[in-house]
């Protein structure tokens, strides 16, 4: 399944998706992964990362990847029974 979150920023997108998969995994048993793609270039995205962070509770599986993302998906897959994926845009 293949969810698509889109809206403006500080919209709410992120709490959206997190209470989605944390549904989604509760209901179907799956881990949850939480791919990083940002990085801190700055004061003001390193309070974003942050605080995207303390949104996650500790089940929340993290993984940092900027470039190679599908290959980390790919490896992650080999080691992860069931997982389900929340990939947000600039943030980790």
């Amino acid at each position: 399944m293949i969810n698509l979150v889109i809206g403006g920023i500080k919209s709410g997108k992120t709490k959206y998706a997190l209470n989605m998969v944390n549904d989604i995994s509760k209901k179907q048993n799956l881990s949850k992964i939480y791919l990083a793609t940002a990085t801190a270039t700055d004061e003001e995205m390193q309070a974003k990362i942050t605080a995207h962070k303390n949104e996650r509770d500790k089940h929340w599986i993290t993984i940092e990847e900027t470039l190679n993302i599908a290959n980390t998906i790919n490896q992650a897959n080999k080691t992860t029974d069931k997982s389900f994926w929340w990939a947000p845009a600039h943030t980790r």
